[in-house]
């Protein structure tokens, strides 16, 4: 963290005095590559019950490149971009059922099967220092990133003890969704009858707190860091072909509301997790520099 804070203090002098520098802009637009990196759930034998893969998403940018000299400069962006995860979710479970909102049925020894597209947007501030020799130039700085939006879609299946599977699709927006438990109307379904012949429902489409979560507030955290580094080709002058990657510092998950999908805590409570899921995106880019 020492040599961020370091690198970026020098940035910001080699801005202020070189103020007679070459000033130029450009922009750029592209496709993302994005996962986090992270550990894995595991079960009782050890096995991992997540899988993280790449999702695609999308970019854009504009740039201000501040000219040194010929061969050297630093250059801001102001930077769209999206980040996240195809996230999986698949073994043993459980599940809170609310037939209302003072009653809560839990069942143990389940499986549960979830499959979530994460979709977070992020405004990139990336400060680089670049070199150029010919048509190829290489890069390498820090990128501020902050959280404008958090979206997900998916699927969840149950199946439980003596309870027929079921499933949820899932529409997460984690900045407009409220907390719900119980689930009533068109959207419910049910799920199974009591002895006493009273259906217990669970929700159609659930969103980002819907009560078997546990969360009440944003599972994403607003503000982000990390490393970037690239290397551009450039077609002509000005027109050129980019791919950067971006590694996270810092944990992109609010672990007040990261709970675990397999394991309850000792009073059957929620059991938050203590780890870190950061970033980490490889950008493809195509961009004029002025």
């Amino acid at each position: 963290m020492n040599r961020i804070l370091f690198f970026f203090c020098l940035s910001v002098l080699l801005l202020n005095t070189n103020l007679q520098a070459q000033i130029t802009g450009g922009f750029k637009t592209g496709l993302n590559f994005s996962t986090f990196n992270g550990p894995s759930e595991v079960d009782g034998n050890g096995s991992n019950l997540e899988t993280l893969k790449l999702n695609s998403g999308f970019h854009i940018s504009g740039m201000i490149n501040f000219h040194i000299t010929d061969l050297f400069g630093i250059r801001t962006e102001i930077m769209y971009s999206q980040k996240g995860t195809d996230y999986t979710f698949n073994g043993q479970s459980f599940w809170i059922f609310y037939p209302d909102p003072d009653t809560e049925i839990l069942n143990k020894g389940g499986n549960r099967n979830l499959k979530l597209s994460i979709s977070n947007a992020y405004i990139d501030l990336p400060i680089m220092a670049y070199g150029r020799l010919g048509r190829l130039e290489a890069s390498a700085g820090i990128n501020i990133g902050i959280l404008v939006s958090a979206r997900a879609q998916g699927e969840i299946t149950y199946d439980g003890t003596n309870i027929e599977p079921f499933t949820i699709a899932l529409d997460y927006r984690f900045a407009a969704d409220e907390e719900e438990k119980v689930a009533t109307g068109e959207n419910s379904q049910v799920a199974y009858t009591t002895n006493s012949g009273v259906p217990v429902r669970v929700p159609v489409t659930a969103g980002a707190y819907y009560g078997i979560f546990g969360r009440n507030k944003r599972l994403y955290n607003v503000f982000d860091l990390g490393l970037n580094a690239g290397l551009s080709f450039y077609l002509n002058k000005g027109l050129f072909l980019g791919f950067r990657l971006n590694y996270g510092l810092l944990d992109a998950t609010n672990n007040d509301q990261d709970f675990s999908n397999a394991n309850l805590g000792e009073q059957d409570n929620f059991l938050k997790l203590d780890d870190r899921d950061t970033n980490m995106s490889l950008q493809a880019s195509i961009g004029f520099s002025f």
